[in-house]
Formats: structure tokens, sequence, C-alpha cells
């Protein structure tokens, strides 16, 4: 009989094949399974339940005849679905025996097993064979995935095997590649940290040194290995203790390397007078001094010249010490312009200078204000020089005053060659291109001498007599008019 699963040939009474283990039937009942197509479950329920059997399994191949009289459910319930129950549980079906599923006269409920057998499975061929060929059936698009059965589960048993599945998918999830990277990383890092820090490997930390002296710095470090080099550097602190090392302290060096230590010392006070204030001031920075104030001092002395300094040259001093140094500046000449004139001649003489009034002729300018020096403002000059002093003046009132004091510094005049005897000045007044007019009172009296005798005198009537003098820029009578003269 050949198996319409494998296509195995196989004896003619054999129930199922021996290859695959598929139901063997004959062709007559094949056909009546396949056209009747009844319910599996009907069948199923016509099955006596009887007590298991002791004796074994018979596993001889009953005649198609006899087969198909034992039920009246039709042929092809028993060739299909009953008679595959009584071949995967034998006993069950035998008469005189206890159905574990219920009294005898029940039978068995077995709904839901068709989702289990699948009367369509065909399994493959068996591929140890030899021999002859045989013709494979086509595959249909509709088989070509296989199907899956299984028997319904409930929320509960499904929501477990949801979680199982997820774990067994987490277990091999790249996540759990990445966390082991990075757990041996985290490990490697502690003990490559742990070895840094015991100083296995990365050379040797420089200790802390800073604050102590010199020579308790240099033992520390040149007993951790250390080549030790010191420097001076200027600072407030106390001389003789480290400020800072280089490298500094904590950092990691190869044992046998230098390290620089900073040494404090005093800031002294250079030597800067007589210097310029230029090479002065380079001086006190270089010292670390930072308050010192240049103040220019009138001076005989070069221009920048340092002449003094408040605080004692060569001693120490902190940083922020005050210093006043002293430069010298030229004396040059002060601005005395819309100055009085003795306002002008106090602030020329504080400069050391002396000191010549001249005047400035001006009929728009208020009399007696500074109106210029010579040498001029800003120039140049040293103390004790002459310095000029151009003062404001009218010419009227100098011509005036001039002839005022002229004609009354004597009484008697020759005017014209007369004798006149002044008795009072009236008037003066300023005509301009240096010229005033002048009024007075005189009158005309003559002397007669007799014969070695006393002289007489004859006095004429007062009478009043005008005329004009004209001054030079030296202030002289360069002419007159009637001509006057003292007597």
């Amino acid at each position: 009989m050949i198996c319409p699963q494998c296509q195995t040939e196989n004896r003619s009474n054999a129930k199922f094949c021996d290859e695959c283990g598929c139901l063997l039937v004959s062709s007559s009942a094949q056909t009546t399974v396949i056209s009747g197509s009844p319910d599996p479950r009907a069948a199923l329920k016509s099955i006596p339940v009887v007590e298991e059997a002791d004796e074994g399994f018979d596993f001889s191949e009953p005649s198609y005849a006899e087969s198909s009289t034992n039920t009246s459910g039709g042929v092809q319930n028993r060739e299909s679905l009953e008679h595959v129950a009584r071949d995967m549980f034998p006993g069950k079906f035998d008469s005189g025996k206890v159905s574990p599923f219920g009294s005898p006269d029940k039978s068995a409920d077995l709904t839901g097993l068709e989702k289990l057998v699948d009367s369509s499975y065909v399994p493959p061929a068996f591929s140890g064979r030899a021999g002859d060929t045989m013709e494979m059936p086509p595959v249909k698009a509709e088989h070509s995935q296989a199907r899956q059965y299984r028997a319904e589960l409930t929320p509960k048993e499904q929501k477990r095997l949801d979680r199982e599945a997820a774990k067994a998918e987490g277990a091999h999830s790249p996540k759990i590649y990445l966390f082991i990277f990075l757990f041996v990383a985290l490990v490697a890092a502690g003990i490559a940290a742990g070895t840094y820090y015991l100083e296995i490997w990365g050379g040797k930390s420089i200790p802390d040194v800073v604050g102590q002296s010199e020579e308790n710095a240099r033992y520390t470090l040149e007993s951790r290995g250390f080549t030790v080099r010191a420097e001076l550097v200027k600072s407030d602190d106390v001389d003789g203790i480290v400020l800072l090392t280089d490298p500094a302290s904590g950092s990691r060096a190869q044992a046998g390397s230098e390290v620089v230590m900073h040494i404090s010392t005093s800031r002294i006070v250079p030597k800067v007078v007589g210097l310029l204030q230029e090479e002065a001031e380079v001086l006190l920075r270089a010292e670390g001094f930072n308050a010192f104030t240049f103040v220019p001092v009138k001076s005989t002395d070069n221009e920048g010249l340092v002449l003094s300094i408040d605080v004692e040259q060569g001693e120490r001093a902190l940083s922020n010490t005050p210093m006043t140094i002293e430069v010298a500046v030229p004396y040059t000449v002060p601005a005395v312009e819309s100055l009085t004139q003795s306002e002008a001649i106090a602030l020329l003489e504080a400069e050391g200078y002396k000191v010549v009034i001249r005047p400035h002729y001006s009929e728009e300018m208020k009399e007696g204000i500074a109106v210029s020096t010579e040498p001029q403002v800003g120039m140049e000059l040293k103390s004790g020089e002459t310095v000029t002093l151009y003062v404001s003046k009218s010419r009227a009132r100098e011509l005036i005053d001039l002839t005022w004091s002229y004609l009354s510094s004597a009484s008697d005049f020759s005017i014209n060659g007369l004798s006149y005897q002044v008795s009072s000045i009236d008037s003066i007044e300023y005509t301009g291109e240096n010229t005033v007019t002048y009024t007075i009172t005189a009158r005309y009296y003559e002397t007669h001498y007799w014969f070695g005798f006393e002289a007489e005198t004859r006095y004429g009537d007062f009478e009043t007599l005008t005329g004009t003098i004209t001054w030079s820029d030296s202030n002289e009578i360069s002419g007159a008019n009637p001509t006057i003269k003292r007597l």
C-alpha cells in the first residue's frame, strides 16, 4: 500500500505508514472521507467509553469490511477521526473498561481535538530512501507558509507566556553585550585609577611644601626623588619661605625630574635720586612697588632728573608703601595775562624772577592790567633772570599826569620869553598824538636892579594863559606853543 503522504510503499495490511506514520486507508475509504466531510466531533461522540485492556494493542490491520460495520455513522467517520482516536488511545475504546471521561454509558467529549489534529497535514517524505524516483506534488500558494496550531489559552497563561518570551528575547538582546562591555570598562578603569593612586605608574605626586622654609621644602622634595632648584621672588611675605613650586603641588612628575621652588625675598627701595624719571620707574616696578607718585618740582637741574624720594633708599618696604618722588622740571614764565599789575608781579617773583614794568598803551583796556611778558609765557627761563611785564596804560592819562606834574613842579615859568608866576593850573586835556593842552592862571612880572642896590619886582594883573605841549615817547617835551620852560 502506498502512503498518500510520503509515497512510501508499505505492506498491504499496514494501518500506518512505516516511514511518516500517516494513516493508511484504502482508496475507496479515502474517496468517501473526502466527499462526505462530516463533523469529526460527531464521530467521536459515538465512541463508547471502556476500561483500558491489560493486553497489548493489536497492531494487526482489520479488514475494511469489519471496520465499516462497527458503527452506523458512516465509513468516512470511522476512517477519519474515530479511527485516529482509537489508534492514539487503544485501551480507552475496548469494552469492559472504565472510561476516564465518565461512566461507561457516556461517550468521551473530544471537542477541540480537530484544532490539534489537521487532517490536511502531510508529513515530509523520508529522505533516506533510495531507489526509485517519485513525483513531488506542486506547492500551492495558500500552503506555501507553514501553519501553526495551538490550543486556546486563558489571558493569564497568555501573559505568562508573553513575559517568558520577552525575557528570552532580552537575554539575547545586543544590550546585554553593551552592559558587559561597560562593566568590563568600569572594572578596567577602576584598576587603572587604583594603580595610579598608588603611584605604581604615572610618576610621583609633588608634595605640598608651600609655606615651608627653603631647607625643609628641599629635604621633602629630594626625599621623594626629585631634583630641586630655588629661585628668589620679591614678596611681602617673610623671607625664605616657599611661595609656590613648578610643577605645582599635587601634580605628577617622574622621579628625578626638576622641581623649581619660588623662595620669597624682601623688596628693597632702589636708589633713584640722580636718575631720570624713566629709569627710576623701571627699578621701582622691578622690585614690585606700585604706590609711587612722581611730583614735578621747578629746578635749575636737568629736566626729568629725580631730586628726592620720601622713603629711605636701600631699605625694605612693602609693595603698597606710598612713595613721593620729586622730579626736576625747568622754570617757565607763568601766565599772567588779565591779572592786575600787583598779582602778576607776585607770581613772577614766586618763580624767582626779577620784574621790570613796561607800559602797554591802550585806550580800550583798563589801566593796570597785565598784558604780556618778555620772554613769553611758557618759555624756559632759569630762576633769577629778569622778566619784563607789560601793563596796560592810557597814554592820555599818562601825558595828562606828566603835564600836571611838570606845571606844578615850579611857580615861575618863562612863556614866550616873558616871566610869569603861575598861581593855578586850571585844566589839562589830551588831544592825541602825544599832545596836551593846558590852561593856567598866571601874572606877568619884572625885576629891576638899581646900581647894585636891592632889586625891585613889579607884578602885573593875573590872567588866563593857554598853550600846548607835545611829549616824546620817552616822555620828554618835544615841542610847546607858546614855548614854556621852568625858571
